[in-house]
């Protein structure tokens, strides 16, 4: 199963509808002192769309391995199917341990336990505010 981190950015793109919900990945709340997780803007209805989405992409991987398991044609086993359902419920708990910040008419739904995602090519959203504090390296 993947990652939280991933699932929510994929969610984002799925329920965004012209950048309308958007995944922060480095995003330091209150009570973070510097340290960075992962988050999503949007008002708290969007927000909640892209849980809701994470949700149900988590409970079709599920589904699948459950399917998977019992078919004498695929090679999941019935460890691989509690493996899924322990991430699974796993991702749950993370998802719905969030913390927020009012951002004016928006939201942030962050989760300081969310590392943020380590790839190379990682695109990340240019915000005004990274321009203003010249917080941008070239």
């Amino acid at each position: 199963m993947q990652p939280v981190q991933e699932a929510l950015r994929e969610a984002c793109e799925d329920v965004g509808d012209s950048g309308i919900v958007s995944f922060r990945n480095t995003y330091s709340g209150r009570g973070m002192y510097g340290r960075q997780c992962v988050g999503i803007v949007g008002s708290m209805a969007e927000c909640q769309l892209v849980i809701a989405q994470v949700v149900k992409n988590l409970s079709m991987a599920l589904s699948r391995v459950a399917k998977e398991s019992v078919d004498p044609d695929y090679s999941a086993t019935e460890d691989d199917l509690a493996d899924t359902e322990n991430d699974f419920d796993k991702a749950i708990t993370t998802l719905m341990n969030f913390s927020m910040d009012s951002m004016g008419l928006r939201e942030i739904l962050y989760w300081p336990e969310l590392e943020p995602i380590q790839e190379e090519n990682l695109e990340i959203e240019l915000h005004d505010s990274d321009l203003r504090e010249g917080n941008l390296e070239l």
